[in-house]
C-alpha cells in the first residue's frame, strides 16, 4: 500500500523557535492549510497523509510559547494524533486507541452576506434520517455517526437551501461552516420570522406575508410598527421588544406615528409565540426581536423622506479584527409639515366635551361651543419630534470568543398648545390639570456588552450584561413660571386666583440592569443548553389620576355677569417607588429523532423579596408526515414581572389618550400568569403553492390595569402607595385560527391570510364584572398582497379588512364613566358595556413601486390608496337637531404618498 505524504518545512534555527510565542484564532478552518500555517510559523516540519486531512475544518484559539501545544489544538477532536521523530519532523496519522468508531459533525450556520449566525436553521442528514436544529449563535452537532461521507442539507424559511457533502472520521471530528443565501420577500423595512413550525422548516425561500407586524411606510419612519399589534390574542402590553437580543422600553401608543428605530438601523424581527423557549425570558404575550446585519461593505447609506432624515455607515477593514455599525435619525417634520400629519394630529387632539361635562348630567353642555367657550380653545397646532443613535460593534478575540457592544438612544417628543390670549378659567388652583397645553417627552436608552465563545468541540459558551433605561415625563404646562398671567372670570367662591404655578408635570421612569451566562452541550442525540440570569429593575412613577367620583361642579361668573356652569374633575397625585430582584435559571433539551423534533425547556425564577419561586414548563414538538409537510405544537406556561399599563390622560388640550408606564412588581404584586397552546402546520404541494394554518388558545389569569375609577379619599394626597392598591386585575381567554395561502408564479407572488379570533376579558373590579371583549381585538382580519419584481423594478400592493371592533368610544370614557359600582348611564349609553358600541369595518389599499439603481433607489409608496375614512374612534358630541348626543368618528390618515430615496455611497 503506498501513500502519498505531504512535508511542510520551513527554515527557523531553533533558538528563534525557543524564544517565539505565535496567537492563534482559527474559526472553522481547513485542517490542510492550517498545518501548512503552522509550519511556516513555527518553522518545524510536518508529515502526514492529505487525505487523513481531506474535509477536516478545525476551531483553535490559543496564545503559546510551545510548539506541540499549538499543533495539539490543531488536532484536538479531529482524532488524529502526532510523534515527533529524532529529526524533529511531526508526524501525523490517525489515533490509535479511539474508544469507539463513531464520529461527530459541528458546525456554524451564517448568514451569507453578513455571516451573522441563524438560528433555528434545519440541518439534515438525508442518508440516516437525521437531523438537528441550530443554536442562538448558530451553532449544531449531529453525534453518533458511523464513519463515511454524508450529505449535508441546512435549510431556514427565510433562506435558501444550502448543500454539501463531509467527510465522517472514526472517532473524529467534522466541522462546517454552513453560509445561507438569502431568498425572501422584502418588507420594508423589516424581514419577519417566526417561531411555531421554523423548529422544523420546509425549504422555503419565502414566508413573509402571513406578518402580523405592521412595517409601514418603506425607507420611512411615519408608521410604527409595533402599533396595535396582537400576536395570538396579547395585548400590546404583554409583548417584550427587544433589539440585538436585549429588551427596550418604547412607548409603544403613539398611533402609529413613530416607529421605534430607524429603519436603516434594523433589517429583521423574529417574531416569538407559543411554545418560545425559556431562553428568550418571561412576557406573557411574546417576543418581538428586533436586529440588525452587522457585517457587509463598508460604506455610507442616506435615507431621506418627509418625515426624516438618517443615515447608515458601516466600518469594516479588510483584515480588521473590529467591525462596526452606527445608524441616526432626527425628524424633518418640523420643516416640512406634512399635511396628512398635520391633520391627523389636529384630528386625535380634537376636545371631547363630553368627557368634560359628562357628570352634570347635562348632555346639552356636550358641545365645541361650550367647551370652547371655557377655555378659549385655538386650533390645534401640534409638534412632533423624534430622534435615534443606534451604535454596534463586533470584536473577534485572539481565541475561539467575539465581543458585541451595542447602545441605543432614543427622544419622542409629541405636543399641542391650545391656548389663548384669554383665561383658561376651568382650571382649579389647587389642581390645575385641565390645561388647554400639553407636552410628552420619551427618553429610552439600552446598552449591552457580551462575550460568545466555543469551548472544545461540543461546548458553546456566552455571557452578557446589559442596561436599559426609560424616561417619560407629561407636562401640563409648556411655559417656564406662570402659565396664568391674568384670570378673567372666577368662581362664586372665589377659589381661583392669578398666582398658579407653571411646568406641572407627572411622569415614570425605569431603570433596569442584568447579567447572565449560557451554556450550550451536545450529548448523544440531545443539545442540552441552560443559563442563570440576575436582574434589579426600579421604578418611579408620579401620576395625577382623575376621579369622576370626587369632581364638583363649579358656577362661573364672567366679565358680563355671565353664569357657567362646569364639572371641575379631581386629581390626586399618587406616587409608586418598586424595586424588583430576580435570579432565574433555565434548562432546555432539544433533539430529533427521524421525524421528530422537540425541544423542552423550563424557566426558574426567584423573587427574593417573597421567597416565592415560579416554574415556566414549554414545550415545542414537530412532526413531518412527509417531506413537503410539517405539523408542529407548541405551549407552556409564561409569567411577566415587569407589568406594561396604559394610563388615560383626561386634559382639555390633550393630543396623546393614553401612555404606556412599566411597573416591576413590588412586593404586593404577583405575577400574571399565562397558559398559552397553538398548533401550526405548513404544506408545500410543489414548488408554486405554499399552504399554512395555525390555532391558538390562551388563558391569562390576573393581567394588571390601572384603576381610574379608584376613590381618592382613601388615600392621603402625595402618600406613596402599593402597587395593589392601585391595580385592578383581570382575567383574560383567546381563541383563534387562521391560515396562509401563497403562489408563486412569473407575475410575482400573491398570498391571501384571514384570521378569526375571540378575545374576551373579566374582572370583578372593572364594568360591573361584565365579560367583554378586549379593546384591542380585531375579530376578523384579512390580508390579500401582491409583490412582482421586474429587473430594477418591483411593485407590490396589499388590501386589508378589519371587522367586529368594539369599545368605540375611546377607552379613556370607559377608565372615567364606566368603572367603579356607578357607571355612568346617559340616555342610549351605558358606558359600562363597551360591546355595544362597535366601530364599522376597516378597509385600507396600499401600494408601492421601487427602482434600484447601483447607487439610488427610489421608492413612492401611497397609503390608503381609495382614501378611505376608516374610523380611530370616536367622541360624543350633542346635536340639537337630531337624537341628542351622537358619535362623531375621529379616523386613521387618509391618502398618504410618500417619496423616500436612498444614497449608497
Amino acid at each position: 500500500i503506498t501513500a502519498s505524504v505531504r512535508t511542510a518545512r520551513a527554515q527557523t534555527t531553533v533558538q528563534a523557535q525557543q524564544t517565539q510565542s505565535w496567537s492563534v484564532a482559527l474559526r472553522a478552518a481547513d485542517l490542510d492549510r492550517a498545518l501548512r500555517e503552522f509550519a511556516s510559523a513555527t518553522g518545524v516540519a510536518v508529515a502526514y497523509d492529505p487525505e487523513n486531512t481531506r474535509g477536516i475544518q478545525v476551531t483553535c484559539g490559543i496564545r503559546t510559547t510551545n510548539v506541540e501545544e499549538y499543533l495539539s489544538c490543531l488536532l484536538s477532536g479531529t482524532g488524529l494524533e502526532f510523534f515527533r521523530r529524532a529529526s524533529g519532523t511531526y508526524v501525523i496519522g490517525p489515533a490509535l486507541a479511539l474508544p469507539a468508531a463513531y464520529g461527530l459533525i459541528t458546525g456554524h450556520v451564517g448568514d451569507a452576506t453578513s455571516d451573522d449566525p441563524v438560528r433555528d436553521a434545519h440541518v439534515y442528514l438525508p442518508a440516516v434520517g437525521r437531523g438537528s436544529i441550530s443554536g442562538p449563535q448558530g451553532d449544531f452537532v449531529l453525534t453518533d455517526l458511523l464513519p463515511g461521507r454524508y450529505v449535508v442539507s441546512v435549510s431556514h424559511l427565510a433562506y435558501g437551501a444550502w448543500t454539501d457533502s463531509v467527510d465522517v472520521l472514526p472517532g473524529g471530528q467534522t466541522r462546517i461552516a454552513a453560509r445561507l443565501p438569502r431568498r425572501i420577500h422584502e418588507v420594508d423595512p423589516v424581514v419577519v420570522e417566526f417561531d411555531g413550525t421554523a423548529l422544523s422548516p420546509l425549504d422555503a425561500p419565502e414566508r413573509m406575508e402571513s406578518s402580523p407586524a405592521r412595517t409601514g411606510v418603506p425607507l420611512g419612519s411615519f408608521a410604527d410598527m409595533t402599533s396595535h399589534i396582537s400576536l395570538q390574542g396579547a395585548s400590546e402590553g404583554d409583548l417584550s421588544i427587544r433589539l440585538d437580543g436585549h429588551p427596550v422600553y418604547l412607548p409603544r401608543q403613539m398611533a402609529g406615528l413613530i416607529g421605534p428605530f430607524a429603519a436603516s438601523a434594523i433589517d429583521q424581527v423574529g417574531v416569538h409565540q407559543a411554545g418560545f423557549g425559556a431562553d428568550a425570558g418571561s412576557t406573557l404575550g411574546g417576543v418581538l426581536d428586533f436586529g440588525q446585519v452587522l457585517r457587509g461593505s463598508e460604506g455610507l447609506e442616506v435615507f431621506a423622506n418627509p418625515y426624516s432624515l438618517e443615515g447608515s455607515a458601516r466600518v469594516n477593514p479588510p483584515g480588521s479584527r473590529v467591525t462596526a455599525r452606527v445608524s441616526a435619525r432626527t425628524a424633518l417634520t418640523g420643516l416640512t409639515h406634512p399635511p396628512e400629519l398635520e391633520q391627523a394630529l389636529q384630528s386625535w387632539s380634537r376636545t371631547d366635551p363630553f368627557v368634560l361635562t359628562a357628570p352634570l348630567g347635562a348632555p346639552e353642555l356636550a358641545t365645541e361651543e361650550h367647551i370652547a367657550g371655557i377655555f378659549q380653545l385655538s386650533d390645534a397646532q401640534p409638534a412632533l419630534g423624534f430622534t435615534d443613535l443606534h451604535g454596534i460593534a463586533e470584536f473577534a478575540g485572539g481565541g475561539t470568543g467575539t465581543w458585541r457592544a451595542s447602545g441605543f438612544h432614543g427622544r419622542r417628543e409629541i405636543s399641542a398648545d391650545r391656548r389663548t390670549s384669554m383665561v383658561e378659567s376651568a382650571t382649579r388652583s389647587d389642581a390645575p390639570l385641565i390645561s388647554s397645553a400639553a407636552s410628552h417627552r420619551w427618553t429610552t436608552t439600552t446598552a449591552s456588552l457580551g462575550w460568545r465563545g466555543i469551548r472544545g468541540t461540543r461546548t458553546f459558551l456566552s455571557v452578557d450584561s446589559r442596561f436599559s433605561a426609560y424616561r417619560y415625563r407629561h407636562g401640563y404646562f409648556l411655559a417656564e413660571g406662570t402659565l396664568y398671567s391674568d384670570m378673567a372670570a372666577t368662581d362664586s367662591e372665589g377659589a381661583f386666583s392669578a398666582g398658579l404655578p407653571g411646568g406641572l408635570n407627572e411622569g415614570n421612569q425605569l431603570d433596569e440592569f442584568a447579567v447572565s451566562a449560557q451554556v450550550e452541550r451536545a450529548l448523544g442525540a440531545h443539545f442540552l443548553a441552560g443559563g442563570l440570569e440576575a436582574s434589579r429593575s426600579s421604578s418611579r412613577f408620579d401620576l395625577r389620576l382623575a376621579s369622576v367620583a370626587q369632581g364638583q361642579q363649579v358656577e362661573l361668573t364672567g366679565d358680563t355677569g355671565d353664569v357657567t356652569r362646569i364639572f371641575l374633575v379631581n386629581h390626586n397625585p399618587f406616587v409608586n417607588q418598586a424595586t424588583s430582584n430576580l435570579l432565574a435559571a433555565w434548562l432546555s433539551d432539544r433533539f430529533e429523532r427521524g421525524r421528530w423534533t422537540t425541544e423542552a425547556s423550563v424557566r426558574l425564577t426567584l423573587r427574593p423579596d417573597t421567597r416565592a419561586v415560579y416554574a415556566e414548563p414549554r414545550l415545542r414538538t414537530a412532526f413531518k408526515p412527509a417531506a413537503n409537510a410539517v405539523v408542529a405544537l407548541s405551549g407552556g406556561v409564561y409569567r411577566q414581572f415587569l407589568n406594561q399599563l396604559d394610563y388615560s390622560t383626561l386634559n382639555a388640550g390633550e393630543v396623546v389618550p393614553s401612555t404606556r408606564i412599566w411597573l416591576p412588581l413590588d412586593r404586593s404584586g404577583r405575577p400574571p400568569r399565562a397558559l398559552h397552546l397553538a398548533m401550526d402546520a405548513d404544506w408545500r404541494p410543489s414548488g408554486l403553492w405554499e399552504i399554512s394554518a395555525t390555532a391558538w388558545s390562551k388563558q391569562v389569569d390576573g393581567a394588571a390595569a390601572i384603576d381610574h375609577s379608584l376613590p381618592l379619599d382613601r388615600f392621603p394626597a402625595s402618600e406613596a402607595i402599593e402597587q395593589d392598591q392601585l391595580l385592578v386585575s383581570r382575567d383574560l381567554s383567546h381563541l383563534g385560527a387562521g391560515f396562509t395561502v401563497a403562489r408563486q408564479s412569473r407575475f410575482g407572488r400573491t398570498s391571501l391570510n384571514p384570521t378569526w379570533s375571540r378575545d374576551r376579558m373579566q374582572s370583578d373590579r372593572q364594568f360591573g364584572g361584565k365579560t367583554l371583549q378586549t379593546p384591542w381585538s380585531v375579530p376578523f382580519r384579512a390580508r390579500f398582497g401582491h409583490r412582482a419584481e421586474f429587473g430594477r423594478w418591483s411593485l407590490g400592493a396589499s388590501a386589508v379588512v378589519e371587522s367586529g371592533m368594539r369599545w368605540a368610544l375611546n377607552q379613556s370614557y370607559y377608565d372615567y364613566f364606566g368603572q367603579g359600582a356607578n357607571p355612568l348611564v346617559v340616555g342610549e349609553w351605558d358606558l359600562s358595556n363597551p360591546d355595544q358600541d362597535c366601530l364599522p369595518t376597516r378597509f385600507t389599499v396600499d401600494t408601492s413601486v421601487r427602482f434600484r439603481a447601483r447607487w439610488v433607489d427610489v421608492d413612492l409608496s401611497i397609503q390608503n390608496l381609495m382614501d378611505r375614512e376608516n374610523q380611530l374612534d370616536q367622541r360624543l358630541i350633542f346635536d340639537a337637531a337630531g337624537p341628542g348626543l351622537a358619535p362623531d368618528p375621529r379616523y386613521l390618515p387618509g391618502r398618504t404618498m410618500l417619496l423616500g430615496v436612498r444614497l449608497t455611497l
